[in-house]
């Protein structure tokens, strides 16, 4: 799912608008996965993770300009 929010942000073959959705929805699925196998390596992980969905609940990228 990062592999397609990340497509949607650079415009290619994902429509811009999906990128919040596909991020969310990544970062809970690894967060998931992380706190499911929760030890010392995954501190890290956890932690980007939530800063991916900090970016997608604050809306912090506005759409690219057309052209």
């Amino acid at each position: 799912m990062f592999i397609l929010a990340a497509l949607a942000v650079l415009g290619w073959w994902v429509p811009f608008g999906w990128w919040r959705v596909l991020a969310m929805g990544g970062a809970t699925l690894s967060l998931l996965l992380m706190v499911g196998f929760f030890g010392a390596t995954t501190l890290v992980p956890i932690a980007l993770d939530d800063v991916v969905m900090w970016f997608a609940i604050t809306d912090r990228m506005s759409a690219p300009a057309p052209g």
